[in-house]
């Protein structure tokens, strides 16, 4: 008889991001009779991504505001110190009730909080890898936490990269290569389609010309300024086009002011969080993905489902496995904005190349089906049950 399994997911909030609708699906599939799954958010926030189906328990080990008792303590440490206790004993509790616990994140307290968690009371966890660490280590956080990484990883099962391309980077930083292994990461094929088939946006039926769609986090790793560049030597030539840029981000600023020092605000639309944007990718031109880095993006995924052509940069990691070395779509170099620029020309005059490499891409939707992907990682955890 199959033992049930309590898996329990670790993340350091609850909020709108590619990485964090990538653990709900993977949970919600993962969910049966045979095994339970809690999310735990180590810290609320306003903006919620979709909350899972009901068979996946969410709870959070903090609210966004102290409660009245932490607001007596004047010091902004002792209270930070007593938030981190109350965290730390939460995640304990829920740890208790499981049998292993998977860590989603790759530097900070959702890593390190429930790796000292499972080395107290002696669980097995196992951890996925979805950003390039060397890259993100770099932009988001600072070497120092190369030391808890390696720590983290070298107690696991086993550590998940979402893309082949993540293990060597894993390696070049101090992973044991044996505890390394791929599983990509994957969509909910169902959903998506059928929100794909909802309206799109009214903007969609008001523009006349080809539109362009960049998705994404506002931030210096999507190249979305460079996006803007290329849009804008493209319409020099002669090109009509618009490009519709969604997501939110710290760099909306500056990329507003970028759109308008080069005279093209008319012409690009901040959509901001769009809670539903697939019927957006399903009527856009092509997707552009402008990317300096990434993990393996689930947008270049999404928009292959749907039959949307794809021009995607060279960039660390996953573009050349979701679009299988450019037999799904055009792949560019990085940080290039002539070869981005130059591929977008080429797609507005001969579209037809394109639209045959999307059409390819969505006729086998088992490519990022989440429900296969689930049954690798229960399959993996299983074994160590044995």
């Amino acid at each position: 008889m199959t033992k049930h399994l309590r898996t329990l997911f670790v993340l350091p909030h609850f909020g709108r991001s590619g990485a964090v609708n990538f653990i709900v699906d993977l949970a919600e599939a993962m969910a049966s009779e045979d095994c339970s799954v809690e999310i735990l958010c180590l810290r609320a926030i306003k903006q919620k991504a979709r909350q899972p189906r009901t068979p996946v328990t969410v709870t959070s080990a903090i609210g966004e505001e102290p409660k009245p008792l932490l607001k007596v303590f004047p010091m902004r440490r002792i209270r930070q110190v007593l938030r981190t206790m109350v965290r730390m004993i939460r995640l304990i509790r829920s740890a208790l009730r499981s049998d292993i616990i998977i860590l989603t994140w790759e530097y900070g307290p959702a890593l390190l909080m429930p790796s000292l968690a499972a080395y107290i009371l002696n669980k097995p966890t196992l951890a996925i890898v979805q950003n390039n660490v060397k890259h993100s280590l770099a932009d988001y956080s600072n070497e120092s936490w190369l030391r808890y990484i390696r720590w983290s990883y070298a107690r696991t099962i086993a550590v998940v990269c979402v893309s082949h391309d993540l293990i060597p980077v894993l390696k070049e930083l101090g992973v044991r290569e044996g505890r390394l292994l791929t599983i990509p990461n994957a969509v909910n094929v169902v959903r998506i389609r059928a929100l794909a088939a909802q309206p799109p946006p009214s903007l969609y039926r008001d523009v006349y010309s080809p539109i362009m769609v960049g998705i994404g986090r506002l931030t210096n790793q999507k190249g979305f300024d460079l996006l803007i560049r290329a849009h804008a030597e493209v319409l020099q030539l002669g090109l009509s086009h618009k490009l519709i840029l969604i997501g939110e981000g710290p760099e909306r600023s500056n990329l507003n002011a970028l759109a308008s020092e080069l005279g093209i605000s008319d012409s690009v639309l901040f959509l901001g969080y769009v809670p539903n944007p697939y019927p957006a990718i399903a009527h856009s031109s092509v997707c552009c993905m402008s990317s300096r880095y990434e993990g393996r993006s689930l947008v270049l995924s999404e928009a292959a489902l749907l039959g949307t052509p794809i021009i995607a940069t060279d960039c660390p990691t996953g573009p050349r496995e979701i679009l299988a070395d450019g037999k799904y779509g055009d792949i560019v170099e990085t940080e290039s904005v002539k070869a981005l620029s130059k591929a977008i020309k080429n797609h507005f005059q001969f579209p037809q190349r394109l639209i045959a490499k999307a059409q390819a891409a969505a006729r086998d939707p088992n490519r990022y089906s989440i429900e296969n992907c689930a049954q690798e990682y229960l399959n993996l955890i299983r074994q160590h049950f044995k």
